[in-house]
């Protein structure tokens, strides 16, 4: 298993629920992410924290004609991608969700061709975090008086797609298109007002999260050159100031002293690299993630060794991707890369 052809990425969230990696690294990393950033590392899109927080508020206040809440959100993020899909020549790599699907139905929520990891499934726990106050709606509202009669009149039609709706469907979006400050215009990015307002949100977010951590990038929320690898340089590859760097380090050599193991070499040294990374990670994290875990899913542990488990029971591809980590400059990014990510689309 050394020797890797054709090894593709896969991201933290293609693992079945409680089986995201075995030893339980995602998780500590997601956690530990929260004490600095107050958002789900597989957030990208700011537009969706604002949608979520109105979709949601409009349920609340009884301002949608729909007897079930899932339905009124299912159909209000279909006609929101449909917007930008009638826009957009394409969407790939916009982080835009159920970009792909085809012939999809606004016309009825739950129908079997709609993706499962909904924005609401995916931002909701966040936009609770990041959005603390009704200036956001207030404004929305006033700048968009007439939307709420439009979408209650697409909510209102349902059914399948044909001729009729088709039709229907096309006068709705082009009067929403009309819309300068609408979130359903077309244009999968904020508008200037709004990439502002987030920002401040966001600020506002990481400082009442840990005003230490915000001092030291609070200067990327001005547009600046190298934006990545500045944020990178200040905070993960940071090892004097933040645990990021060491528990990367211990990460990566654990793992490959696992992959010795599956391949039946002489894995010592390699445990002995992994041991002594371990006790360079800082005590107060330490106490919190074992020096060898019990693992999950796909292995055995015997004593201090990992026995990969047979056939099916054994994720190779999964072990494959977590071997390529293993080998890349930051085994995680404790949700930095979603902070890039909203920062990008706010400049």
């Amino acid at each position: 298993m050394n020797t890797i052809f054709n090894i593709f990425s896969i991201s933290v969230t293609d693992f079945d629920e409680g089986q995201r990696d075995p030893f339980g690294f995602d998780d500590f990393s997601e956690k530990l992410g929260s004490r600095y950033l107050p958002f789900s590392g597989t957030v990208r899109k700011p537009i969706y924290f604002f949608f979520v927080y109105y979709v949601n508020w409009l349920w609340q206040h009884g301002k949608l004609p729909v007897k079930k809440k899932e339905e009124a959100q299912l159909r209000l993020e279909k006609l929101l991608v449909l917007s930008w899909k009638r826009k957009s020549d394409s969407l790939s790599g916009k982080n835009v969700l159920g970009n792909r699907q085809r012939r999809v139905n606004p016309f009825k929520g739950n129908d079997g061709n709609w993706i499962v990891q909904t924005c609401f499934k995916i931002y909701g726990a966040s936009v609770s975090k990041v959005i603390d106050n009704n200036e956001f709606i207030e404004r929305y509202i006033r700048q968009n008086p007439e939307e709420e009669k439009i979408l209650n009149d697409f909510l209102s039609r349902t059914g399948i797609l044909e001729k009729t709706n088709e039709a229907f469907l096309e006068t709705i979006l082009l009067k929403l298109a009309q819309k300068k400050h609408s979130l359903f215009n077309g244009n999968h990015e904020l508008n200037d007002n709004y990439k502002k307002m987030f920002r401040k949100y966001l600020e506002n977010a990481i400082w009442n999260t840990n005003n230490d951590f915000y001092n030291d990038i609070c200067n990327f929320f001005n547009p600046t050159p190298k934006l990545d690898e500045r944020i990178y340089k200040r905070t993960v590859e940071n090892e004097k100031k933040y645990p990021f760097k060491a528990l990367n380090s211990w990460f990566s050599a654990f793992t490959l002293a696992v992959d010795k193991d599956v391949n039946n070499e002489n894995s010592a040294a390699q445990w002995k690299k992994a041991d002594e990374l371990y006790f360079k990670i800082p005590d107060q994290y330490r106490k919190e993630i074992s020096q060898r875990p019990e693992a999950r899913c796909w292995f055995d542990r015997i004593g201090n060794k990992y026995n990969p488990k047979t056939g099916r029971e054994f994720g190779e591809e999964g072990w494959y991707a977590l071997l390529r980590r293993a080998n890349s400059p930051n085994f995680y990014d404790f949700k930095h890369n979603a902070f890039i990510s909203l920062l990008k689309e706010t400049y």
